[in-house]
């Protein structure tokens, strides 16, 4: 499941006053040239972390060839230049269709900490058309597939957000298909291995969940945001879904209802719970506006 409404197309990167002192934060933005992937007609850069003026990661995937082959990709901005980083892919695969039984892979996100550390996450199809997460982690030196657990009895799961708050505290967030329909899918670092964290699901039976960003600004803290599909308009997804981790359990958390349909695609909370999340809602059938909301 490819994140939705984040995506900058063949290798485009946007930056304001990067490479320059904080006191350009307004500076005007600017096309950066990021690198073309040899042999490629298609690439994606899906989310970007930055810790300093001259460390950037972003991650995405790439077409192989001329074919249907896909593979990730992670591009490092050193303060002057995008440089593509060898990255380990769980194997060459192609975009799944019922025809071939292919399948693909990709990383939808990206955190990294003050010490460059880093993890991007995302997903992988084998040919068989189970889909798995997938993480890649960033030791300062080379990237490496980090083993995740997938969602309980599932055989179609996505990461489409990750945050971290130091090397061992991570939390990754996305969605796995059950007999119910898509389920919420929390996964937390602790420096050693990745565990799935029980979440709640606020769509009842046989309506989805999904969470699309997510903020970790202290190891305590933590809010992700998303969509569930007990809105006014019914279907697949209907609503806002704002969960809140305490340091013991995660929990629904109220937010006012927009429009007949409305989601949230990221997060971004501040030390202290003072969090802003964004996406978008429709006042009616024929019409989608920005949305915004602050606790």
């Amino acid at each position: 499941m490819r994140k939705l409404g984040t995506v900058i197309s063949a290798g485009l990167v946007l930056a304001t006053g990067m490479g320059a002192p904080a006191s350009a934060a307004a500076a005007p933005w600017q096309v950066v040239p990021t690198p073309a992937v040899a042999g490629t007609h298609y690439s994606v850069l899906a989310g970007v972390s930055c810790t300093a003026p001259s460390f950037c990661m972003a991650a995405g995937d790439y077409q192989v060839g001329s074919g249907n082959t896909y593979q990730a990709l992670v591009e490092e901005w050193n303060g002057s230049r995008w440089a593509v980083v060898p990255v380990p892919d769980p194997g060459p695969v192609t975009w799944y269709s019922s025809a071939n039984g292919a399948a693909h892979a990709g990383l939808n996100a990206v955190s990294c900490t003050p010490r460059n550390w880093c993890s991007a996450v995302g997903y992988s199809v084998n040919k068989q058309g189970q889909e798995s997460v997938l993480d890649e982690t960033w030791d300062g030196r080379s990237w490496a597939v980090t083993l995740m657990p997938n969602g309980p009895g599932s055989s179609t799961d996505s990461l489409n957000a990750v945050s971290c708050a130091s090397a061992t505290s991570c939390t990754a967030v996305g969605s796995f298909e059950a007999t119910a329909g898509y389920r919420t899918l929390v996964e937390s670092w602790d420096g050693t291995k990745w565990t799935v964290i029980p979440s709640p699901n606020e769509a009842p039976r046989n309506l989805d969940n999904a969470l699309w960003g997510v903020s970790r600004p202290s190891p305590s803290s933590c809010v992700a945001v998303g969509e569930e599909g007990s809105g006014p308009a019914g279907g697949l997804f209907g609503a806002t879904l704002v969960e809140s981790w305490d340091n013991a359990r995660w929990s629904v958390v109220a937010n006012p209802a927009k429009g007949k349909r409305s989601a949230f695609s990221a997060v971004s909370c501040l030390l202290g719970g003072v969090c802003t999340a964004v996406g978008n809602y429709q006042p009616d059938e024929r019409t989608t506006e920005a949305l915004a909301e602050r606790s």
